[in-house]
């Protein structure tokens, strides 16, 4: 259906005994919208007036509908508007249906976490293959400089230096290039789709057929403060080998 048309709607509901209405009720209502959020709610879930929906179905209104500003405290915040009404309710909250989904995301965000730490580990690792190295071919030169009243401190510090600057070199481009896919993933991810032509999400296997993405800002700088003390850590092994080269040996070689 689409704007415009007219919907036949047929209510079947339950008496205070539980048996069977002798005759369900019906009415005409005439679509004035649709609302798609790209999931299973778009052919389950339906809006219609609250006054014409009680008199199509000789009912009151019988649930109440809360909005609270924090997902994490709606069934507190239901409870506390509860107490406040002179009637018992049964008082429900997203997370009695969503909660489940709620939780699988936590933990992928979670298992994305530690993958992404790992993949940065590795990636020091060149840092102090790379420092290291250096260290080793500059002997000669530290130890001169050693002699010349350089302090051992001074020559870490430098390293220390190095390893920051070449970690900067990976944070900086790859933070721009991961904020940006991640701020525009779900049209990337609706391109690919319509230039494949396939759907990567089946809206009848999943909830959602689109691939949701959000931009946090905490998220990208906890990433790049993880990265920069990765990379300072990196460097520690290399700045302190640097700083106690023995200079009669290095200059002696």
């Amino acid at each position: 259906v689409g704007p415009g048309d007219l919907v036949d709607f047929i209510a079947v509901a339950k008496g205070e005994a539980g048996e069977a209405l002798s005759r369900p009720h019906d009415a005409t209502f005439r679509v004035v919208g649709t609302l798609t959020i790209g999931g299973q709610l778009d052919s389950a879930l339906g809006f219609c007036d609250l006054g014409a929906l009680a008199a199509a179905t000789g009912r009151a209104p019988n649930t109440i509908h809360l909005l609270t500003p924090d997902l994490d405290h709606a069934l507190e915040d239901a409870f506390a508007a509860a107490q406040g009404l002179p009637e018992r309710l049964y008082v429900d909250s997203w997370y009695s249906s969503q909660g489940k989904l709620r939780r699988d995301i936590e933990m992928v965000r979670s298992v994305m976490y530690l993958a992404m730490i790992a993949v940065m580990g590795v990636a020091c690792f060149n840092i102090i293959g790379n420092l290291t190295m250096r260290a080793a071919g500059k002997g000669r030169e530290i130890a001169i400089l050693l002699t010349m009243g350089a302090r051992r401190r001074t020559i870490a510090l430098a390293f220390a230096t190095m390893g920051l600057w070449s970690g900067l070199r990976g944070i900086v481009p790859g933070l721009a290039i991961g904020c940006a896919l991640a701020h525009w993933l779900t049209p990337i991810m609706r391109a690919l789709e319509a230039l494949l032509g396939t759907r990567f999400l089946n809206p009848e296997i999943y909830f959602i057929d689109f691939i949701p993405s959000q931009l946090r800002a905490t998220d990208a700088l906890l990433v790049a403060a993880v990265a920069v003390t990765m990379s300072l850590a990196a460097s520690a092994y290399p700045a302190a080998r640097a700083s106690s080269i023995r200079v009669v040996t290095a200059l002696g070689g």
